[in-house]
């Protein structure tokens, strides 16, 4: 991971632009899908429903909570790559990627390869001729979601064939094509419903991704902006490859739906669109602490300190019913301890810069920030030798003591648990006890800030101390917040991988004092 060179984002981390509305789409178009409901019979609607493209009524069915800005704010994380059908965008250090394959995994479409895939070879036949005579269209064109509409709104005395052509140029247009209500489908991909079986088994997932891709291509996202095709997809992506993001904001539906497209129902977005930029803007400078401490470990107060990413309090604070419920052995071991405890406690993981240092034997010291209810956070700061934690918020009135003694429980009982349960020797396990850790949150000399200023704290809280000063500097204040904050954007662009280096990486640690 540390000699990956990613490409450079497309818009400066902390600069991307913010959507001035709503992105505008075509796809799951009201009046198209309760015209098909209506003119269909009960077990035709039912059979397209069941057909291979009957993922997109399921999904219509849903009432798809549609996150806007949340996908704004993942178009905007994307990097510069040459690949003209993959979006990647890079969230923290881990780039994510969209393309056919997940495409195809999230709903189940058939993504084959055929040739002249958007031009097929379709004889122009005299029923062919009736049928685009009757929906009121050129034999020359497509037609669009409003003829459609028109055609559903009369054909009750049409054979059953017809009707379910028109059922299944519904979902061409209103999901596959996702064009402009009144702009016409290309008639070369419409004439194939002549024949049902053969448009049922069209590869529609290879074409709806290439219409949404090179949709997305032409768009300026410093504008307001209108996407063709299934856009939905990538909200559901989004939640698939940001699992934490998804499970919290996602409303996920129990027993894992297939295909992955149903799986969940969505939200509105603007705080799950907030959190996301948070959670990214976090863990980029836990990563800019962490190289910085590899490449010049002499700057830090100990070489035996680990910074570790917002997963570590996430992963810690999910799974912790699952430790407290599970029975220890006669030892007091054995209990369930979160997945990946062991490459945490080995320094396996973060893996940007793993340290590969063992606590308690290469680690005395461990900072990480810690997220309350998705709203706030703080920062701690573990000492193993002296089994004590320091909790540092920047706002102590937004926490309770009560609240914050449960948030605690989890590291204070965890900690020394881990520390004894993946000792490798009895001679070091024997150091360690399985004794709570204690906690202490100062309120004298900790800089407070007003909201929305958090994240920024937490992470100087964490660097100020791990650089050894003895107490905060007085220009960590309010007044600084914005150069604090723009210097911190500055400092993720140029010294994490991927970005352009700075002449003197080293020049930051002179003073800490040029906030102002």
């Amino acid at each position: 991971m540390d000699s990956l060179e990613l490409p450079k984002r497309i818009f400066t981390l902390g600069e991307e632009p913010f959507p001035n509305k709503s992105i505008a789409y075509h796809t799951d178009d009201s009046k198209l899908f309760s015209a098909v409901r209506d003119a269909l019979h009960d077990d035709e609607y039912e059979e397209l429903k069941e057909s291979r493209l009957g993922v997109f009524l399921k999904f219509k069915e849903m009432d798809f909570g549609w996150a806007s800005r949340l996908v704004h704010c993942m178009l905007c994380f994307q990097l510069n790559i040459k690949k003209k059908y993959e979006l990647w965008s890079l969230v923290g250090a881990d780039p994510v990627r969209f393309s056919l394959i997940e495409f195809e995994q999230l709903t189940g479409l058939n993504c084959e390869y055929i040739e002249h895939l958007e031009n097929p070879r379709c004889e122009v036949t005299n029923e062919m001729a009736s049928f685009w005579e009757r929906i009121g269209v050129s034999v020359d064109a497509g037609p669009s979601s409003e003829q459609i509409i028109r055609a559903l709104k009369r054909c009750q005395e049409w054979s059953r064939d017809d009707r379910m052509r028109l059922g299944y140029l519904a979902i061409f247009s209103g999901f596959i094509e996702g064009r402009k209500y009144s702009s016409a489908t290309r008639a070369s991909l419409a004439r194939l419903v002549m024949d049902l079986e053969r448009f049922e088994n069209y590869p529609w997932g290879r074409v709806a991704f290439k219409v949404l891709m090179d949709s997305l291509r032409a768009k300026d996202f410093t504008k307001s902006y209108t996407v063709d095709g299934f856009i939905q997809v990538l909200q559901v992506w989004i939640y698939h490859a940001l699992p934490e993001l998804g499970a919290n904001y996602g409303n996920p539906l129990p027993n894992r739906p297939s295909p992955p497209l149903l799986a969940f129902m969505g939200d509105k977005g603007r705080k799950c669109c907030k959190d996301a930029i948070s959670i990214q803007h976090m863990d980029a400078y836990i990563n800019v602490l962490r190289l910085r401490q590899r490449n010049n470990p002499n700057h830090f107060r100990s070489e035996r300190i680990c910074f570790l990413d917002h997963l570590f309090s996430r992963m810690w604070r999910d799974k912790y019913g699952e430790f407290k419920s599970s029975e220890p052995d006669h030892n007091g071991l054995g209990r369930r301890l979160p997945g990946g405890s062991w490459d945490l406690y080995a320094g396996i993981v973060p893996t940007f810069c793993a340290s590969n240092k063992t606590w308690g034997v290469d680690i005395d010291e461990i900072y990480a920030p810690v997220n309350f209810q998705n709203d706030h956070w703080i920062a701690i700061w573990i000492s193993i030798p002296k089994r004590h934690i320091v909790v540092w918020d920047s706002i102590v009135k937004h926490i309770s003591k009560a609240e914050l003694d449960e948030i605690m429980e989890l590291f204070l009982t965890m900690v020394p648990y881990l520390l004894v349960e993946c000792a490798s020797t009895d001679e070091e396990r024997i150091k360690y006890s399985l004794e709570p850790f204690t906690y202490e949150r100062p309120t004298v000399g900790v800089p407070q800030c007003i909201a929305g200023d958090c994240g920024v704290y937490a992470l100087k809280y964490m660097e100020c101390h791990a650089l050894g000063y003895t107490s905060f500097p007085a220009a960590f204040c309010e007044k600084n917040v914005k150069q604090i904050q723009e210097k911190m954007t500055h400092d993720i662009f140029h010294e994490t991988p991927g970005f352009e280096g700075i002449e003197d990486k080293t020049s930051y640690y002179n003073d800490l004092d040029t906030y102002g």
